[in-house]
């Protein structure tokens, strides 16, 4: 594509050159950086019964939670709960109330139980 703009890894991850194809060992490089992020604030990892992890990365200020569920990611929102947190959008829903927690992932598929670290 001419005129498009890419990182070129050679520059380092901020530069660009127009139409170079980027070094696939750059990218695969920094997709494993990208893996070893600490964790931010208020983020809560998850045990689940089916030998998964759930992580849990609470926002006060927006009242939003994000989610990172085998390899994806997903936001919710605030929702009213009459104990505990409660969470949810697009059919997904997470409930917590002190280490525990259940995540429902879609209508018909059972709700997951998890437990935080």
């Amino acid at each position: 594509m001419a005129g498009s703009l890419i990182a070129h890894p050679r520059n380092g991850p901020s530069a660009v050159r127009a139409g170079h194809a980027p070094d696939l060992r750059a990218l695969l490089l920094l997709l494993a950086l990208g893996a070893c992020a600490p964790l931010a604030p208020g983020a809560v990892v998850y045990d689940c019964a089916d030998g998964s992890t759930l992580t849990a990365a609470y926002d006060a200020g927006t009242d939003r939670l994000d989610v990172l569920r085998a390899g994806e990611g997903h936001m919710l929102t605030h929702l009213p709960a009459a104990s505990g947190a409660r969470y949810g959008a697009g059919g997904m829903e997470l409930w917590s109330k002190g280490p525990e927690a259940v995540l429902i992932e879609g209508p018909g598929r059972p709700p997951l139980r998890c437990r935080a670290r």
